[in-house]
């Protein structure tokens, strides 16, 4: 399942409301911060993996 009707489908659930939408920019901001958290984690296991005490 794609993560924008994941995230629709938590919507749905969390309003009980299966007809339930974001609103205009809200699913693009939820995006972006989807993005950030994945550069921030990629970083994060490059940094370990590069550390020399591990």
């Amino acid at each position: 399942m794609e993560i924008k009707q994941q995230a629709l489908s938590v919507l749905h659930q969390a309003l009980d409301n299966s007809t339930a939408n974001f609103r205009d920019g809200q699913w693009e901001a939820i995006e972006e911060l989807v993005e950030r958290r994945s550069r921030l984690q990629q970083r994060f296991a490059i940094a370990f993996i590069g550390c020399p005490t591990h």
